[in-house]
């Protein structure tokens, strides 16, 4: 079988390989079981996303590399960008409109491309990516792609309602299992995190004064003192990042300003924020993974991108979308390394797309970087709100 090319500053090869290996295990799984006979394959190819009549809608992206699995009532979208796959069951009359039919409550899982040691490797469920977790995991898919048909066409079927019972809870449970899995993924990566923090900042101060109080020379209270203050700062610091107190009740727009204002009293970074528009009330989960997905871009260009300035814009775009723009000037990168430069414990790129995934389960999200060496980083987040026009 034939897949197309790659075009030009589309999603690039490494990806589209990988989605193809999805493709054709997936369409073995159909050829080879008798329960999947009424599903029909598209096949891979990149596709432009379509133009929207009003003037204030865009898509996300100019194109996605994309190929569909469908039922006569419902189809699962596996659209595929910069070392991410990711896959949404839709009913079919949705898919004239993608760009905004794929949001949070009908993702169903992802492949993602993430740094290590040796290079990179592909992981899906925070599980590397082999023939048995990726048979499991189309294989869900799928399940779930009948059983909500069957659930559908039993509504004409009084005598498949026993059957229509059993497939919505099996469809239920799948749903609390990947909830489960994913709370707990996260609660393991938050406390790598805090390990981490704690380690580089407060054990290594106080392994240092305790040196010191071991040494020939006696510390003066003074010294002392001044040490235990920047222990202490350090662990206020902490404190605020992991539980951010002040964004309830200062808003989000003060909470991002007093974040650069500590960035740069501890750093060399010029920092700035520029807010000409007034952010709506948004739901405190919402707010929350906002924050979150800025912070970490701030805390890469601190650790990784030798930059000098850093500004946050916010910015209004159309009558819908809101726009959360961080841009620094530090060493960039090449495109696609963006996907294999996250940090062992996870954080980083992934760590802010498992944010977007968050959001959208409120309004329509997507995540764009854009960079290249010696030009600095972009990071672009985009929500879409319901109701503002």
């Amino acid at each position: 079988m034939k897949f197309a090319k790659k075009p030009d500053s589309a999603v690039d090869a490494e990806t589209i390989e990988m989605s193809n290996t999805l493709f054709k295990i997936l369409r073995a799984v159909v050829e080879n079981e008798k329960r999947y006979s009424g599903v029909s394959l598209s096949e891979p190819r990149s596709v432009a996303e379509p133009k929207f009549p009003a003037k204030d809608v865009k898509p996300p992206r100019p194109s996605y590399y994309r190929w569909r699995a469908s039922t006569k009532k419902h189809s699962l979208s596996v659209r595929a960008a910069e070392g991410l796959i990711e896959i949404f069951l839709l009913k079919v009359d949705d898919i004239p409109l993608l760009a905004f039919s794929e949001f949070g409550s009908r993702f169903k899982a992802k492949f993602e491309l993430r740094g290590t040691a040796d290079g990179s490797e592909w992981i899906t469920g925070n599980l590397p990516v082999n023939s048995e977790t990726t048979l499991r995991v189309l294989q869900r898919c799928l399940d779930e792609l009948i059983a909500l048909d069957e659930k559908g066409d039993s509504r004409s079927e009084p005598a498949a309602a026993s059957s229509d019972g059993s497939s919505n809870v099996q469809s239920l449970m799948l749903e609390k299992q990947n909830l489960i899995f994913k709370v707990l993924n996260q609660q393991e990566i938050l406390k790598n995190e805090l390990a981490r923090s704690l380690h580089d900042t407060v054990l290594a101060d106080l392994l240092m004064l305790k040196r010191h109080l071991r040494g020939d020379r006696e510390l003066s209270k003074e010294e002392i003192l001044t040490t235990i203050d920047e222990i202490a700062q350090q662990l206020r610091d902490i404190c605020n990042e992991c539980a951010p107190r002040n964004l309830h009740d200062w808003g989000l727009k003060t909470s991002l300003q007093d974040m650069l204002q500590r960035m740069g009293q501890r750093t060399a970074i010029e920092c700035s924020l520029i807010c000409d528009v007034d952010i709506p009330n948004l739901p405190d989960s919402v707010e929350l993974n906002i924050f979150r997905l800025i912070q970490e871009s701030l805390n890469n260009v601190e650790k990784h991108a030798r930059a000098s300035k850093v500004s946050i814009t916010i910015e209004r775009q159309g009558k819908r979308t809101f726009r959360f723009i961080v841009v620094d000037n530090g060493k960039g990168f090449l495109p696609g390394e963006s996907v294999r430069s996250v940090d062992k414990g996870g954080m980083g790129v992934s760590g802010m797309r498992e944010r977007v995934d968050l959001i959208r389960c409120f309004f329509p999200a997507e995540l764009g970087l854009k960079s290249a060496p010696g030009e600095g980083t972009t990071v672009v987040l985009e929500i879409t709100l319901p109701g503002l026009d």
